[in-house]
């Protein structure tokens, strides 16, 4: 492993769909934050498929990633960015999978990429059929949902899978049941099913996605193609309750800190922090069944017993981190620390229960003017 000494670390985060420029404000507001002794950030590069994304006005540098047609193809001009911008840390996203699959050749030219586990591990946490089948295998199956496994090959009509579904217990016969990727861009989107698609439920704007199974069941494959999935779905009851994130950071499988968030439960906007035993208990065992290494974070769905059920794990840097940011834990930047002091650094702080977090309370200051990053776009940098 690269051994980047602090104070010099050249940060690149490259394309991320959900990156929202708090987060690169968050990475420089916590290095700037810290006793001199403690920083750590050189630089950071930022670059993005979207030339406006306003993260971009947040880094040292940045610039606009192009089409590549092969992850392979990625890797390699990945390989001479990074050495053309004196790159030394990478936090990737895009093409994620293939940039550690290639780890060696970075480290080659002293470049080291994070990921909060090994790729096993990653293969596992990010297929929600493996994870919920390791959950259960190593005694958390508490946690996981009753489901069950379609694949849009029209071998078994998904009618017939929420049939199976329905019939295995008495307690879902009335229940509405949804669906949503096994893996993929997508993986925690759940589409409910319903008998008709009332037209105004688009005209509400209703944060539920709401389908027919016979339409579902038509669209899935070309679906899949679309997002480069893999054509499994994953059926189970729909629990229309609040969704529960928990933001958490590990070192060599133990839990250092987490922050338990949840929707306001008084439809006001922003989220709240909690303090829930059990929800820290499965992150926990979460943090320990994979070895996890870094930030990554775990959403709950609460079923209607109150019972809370695993919807996905997220490996990668989730685009709602700038929240854990609010309630004074910067994950992103604490993981950037440890690395740098070899997992030594224990300076970590906790969330206060019970404050309220909301996004728009943080302002930005741009550091690169606007003008400046759309003259930088269309000149081709």
């Amino acid at each position: 492993m690269n051994t980047t000494s602090a104070c010099n670390i050249n940060l690149w985060l490259n394309h991320n769909p959900g990156l929202q420029p708090e987060v690169v404000a968050g990475l420089w507001d916590a290095d700037r934050d810290a006793m001199p002794h403690d920083r750590i950030l050189s630089s950071i590069v930022v670059t993005h498929m979207d030339q406006f994304h306003p993260a971009l006005a947040q880094a040292s540098h940045c610039e606009v990633e192009g089409h590549f047609d092969t992850a392979q193809s990625y890797v390699q001009w990945a390989l001479g960015f990074a050495t053309k911008h004196g790159i030394n840390t990478i936090l990737p996203s895009r093409f994620s999978e293939a940039l550690i699959a290639n780890k060696q050749a970075f480290e080659a030219q002293g470049v080291t990429i994070l990921h909060a586990c090994g790729e096993q591990e990653l293969a596992v946490a990010e297929n929600r059929p493996a994870l919920y089948r390791c959950l259960t295998e190593h005694g958390e199956g508490a946690w996981v949902p009753k489901h069950a496994i379609w694949k849009d090959n029209y071998s078994v009509r998904l009618f017939e899978v929420v049939q199976g579904l329905k019939e295995t217990s008495c307690a879902l016969t009335d229940d509405s049941f949804c669906v949503l990727p096994a893996t993929g861009q997508l993986s925690d989107r759940l589409f409910k099913f319903v008998d008709h698609v009332d037209p105004w439920h688009a005209l509400e704007a209703s944060p539920e996605r709401v389908i027919t199974i016979g339409d579902f069941g038509q669209m899935a494959h070309s679906h899949a193609l679309k997002l480069k999935m893999n054509n499994e779905w994953v059926v189970m009851k729909h629990m229309p309750n609040v969704t529960f994130t928990v933001d958490c950071l590990a070192w060599n499988g133990e839990l250092l800190t987490q922050v338990s968030r949840v929707e306001d439960s008084q439809g006001r906007p922003g989220q709240v922090v909690l303090d829930n035993p059990d929800l820290k208990s499965h992150v926990k065992c979460i943090a320990n069944l994979f070895k996890m290494t870094g930030v990554f974070s775990v959403k709950f769905l609460k079923d209607s017993d109150g019972s809370l059920k695993v919807l996905c794990v997220n490996t990668g840097l989730p685009g709602s981190i700038q929240m854990s940011a609010l309630a004074g834990v910067a994950l992103p930047w604490l993981w950037l620390k440890l690395h740098a002091s070899h997992g030594y650094y224990r300076k970590i702080p906790t969330a206060v229960a019970g404050l309220r977090l909301d996004q728009e309370m943080h302002s930005v200051v741009y550091r690169t003017p606007l003008k400046t990053m759309v003259e930088m776009s269309r000149s081709g940098i």
